[in-house]
């Protein structure tokens, strides 16, 4: 089958859904440049060498990174059992040492949001949101969010923060940004908030199929923009899952096609959709199988499965247009890209292969190598090995082992680092 993207005509539609790639069970987090933070164990260890950096004891609470040196964490700090109150301790903390630069306590703590521009937190409790400037700590301001129905909440990408509350038969929808007043939406039928990692501000209309953006307004307020029309989940009983990042966002479903008389048009193909954010959305039609999806700058990499092969496809974020195509002779079961790298690993974790995502070359593989994959940096390849903690160099032509961690079970939900084992020359 060949490894290309056909243009969608117009009387095509379809319902969008991404396959997201799978992680580790304890997540990893780059915080800053050579140190990363495991929130399970409260601990930050250097990418170069392993070692413990430091130690923050947070009580396997959550935890938000930008990749850029903001590290906000949040966790039980205690119970006052008479009056039935929890206190949560949210902090964010200095990447290189685990110092702390501010820390509040909240009670009815319900969620945070860390805002896309890397300087506010949002932070829903007791039917407020309070914003948290992130390099003073201080409270820039506190909004009302109603009580009732059911509560879901993003980041929108071109800032600020999204509230959406589903009734029983219409949806409001609230923007919070700093130095703004509470901009206040109603949509009179129930909506559904896309989000991936609590990013994101598109919307779906499950009985109509109905596609919308939010989007701020030049003058201060926010708008809901209709973005296209897809089938309705309630009929097709399939529901859209996104990839996206601040620069835009794709999505991917299978497509029923209907065979036209005296024309040899497959009865099924797939519907690739995606677009900028605040642009009107392109479409492409793929056959075979429902792809799986990453989105990295301004490009996308779609990962198709054939019979015995892997189809790669990159292309443009911005118009779909496809930068290369290549077909691999093995079939991939994860994926991690970053800073022009792609990593694929086989079936069951056996097997890797790197490549350049400028070109699509091959630069390495081993049939071999045996790794859950957690972390992709610049220069390190980090991920488990069983109970053990690994790091790979990616400086030279393949990856290099420099380190390993062994970790003890001390209880049912934490790790703790028990010995460093430097690996053999």
């Amino acid at each position: 089958m060949a490894c290309a993207l056909k243009k969608l005509s117009a009387r095509a539609a379809g319902l969008v859904l991404l396959l997201a790639l799978p992680l580790g069970a304890q997540q990893l987090y780059a915080v800053a440049k050579g140190v990363f933070y495991m929130p399970h164990n409260g601990v930050a260890l250097s990418t170069r060498t392993g070692r413990i950096l430091w130690r923050f004891a947070s009580f396997d609470g959550q935890t938000w990174n930008d990749g850029h040196g903001h590290l906000v964490i949040a966790y039980l700090a205690g119970i006052n059992r008479v009056y039935h109150l929890h206190i949560t301790r949210i902090c964010q903390l200095q990447a290189h040492t685990g110092i702390p630069y501010w820390c509040h306590e909240v009670l009815g703590y319900r969620q945070g949001v860390l805002d896309a521009g890397g300087k506010v937190f949002y932070l829903l409790h007791r039917g407020r949101v309070s914003l948290v400037e992130l390099n003073t700590g201080r409270k820039l301001g506190s909004y009302h969010v109603p009580l009732g129905g059911e509560l879901s909440y993003a980041a929108v990408p071109e800032g600020g923060m999204l509230a959406l509350i589903v009734h029983r038969d219409h949806s409001e929808l609230w923007f919070y940004r700093p130095h703004n007043s509470a901009m206040h939406l109603v949509y009179p039928a129930r909506l559904l908030l896309l989000t991936q990692e609590n990013q994101g501000a598109l919307l779906l209309n499950p009985r109509t199929g109905g596609l919308f953006s939010a989007q701020w307004t030049w003058n201060g307020g926010a708008r809901l923009v209709s973005l296209q029309a897809l089938p309705s989940p309630a009929t097709s009983g399939a529901y859209p899952h996104l990839a996206l990042n601040r620069k835009g966002w794709i999505m991917a479903d299978r497509l029923a096609v209907q065979p036209r008389p005296g024309l040899n048009t497959p009865a099924a193909s797939l519907l690739l959709t995606g677009a900028h954010w605040r642009k009107h959305p392109w479409r492409r039609l793929l056959d075979g199988r429902a792809p799986r999806l990453l989105v990295l700058g301004n490009h996308a990499l779609s990962l198709q499965d054939e019979a015995h092969a892997t189809c790669l496809r990159w292309f443009k974020l911005q118009n779909g247009h496809p930068v290369w195509n290549r077909t691999l002779p093995r079939r991939f079961g994860l994926a991690l890209a970053r800073h022009g790298r792609l990593f694929l690993f086989g079936r069951q974790n056996r097997g890797a292969l790197l490549l350049s995502l400028k070109h699509g070359r091959v630069r390495w593989r081993d049939p071999q190598f045996n790794l859950f994959p957690i972390l992709l940096t610049r220069h390190h390849l980090i991920g488990w090995q069983g109970a053990r903690l690994e790091g790979w160099s990616l400086r030279h032509d393949r990856p290099l082992l420099l380190w390993r961690v062994r970790f003890k079970l001390v209880s049912p939900h934490s790790y703790r680092p028990k010995k460093r084992i430097r690996p053999r020359p």
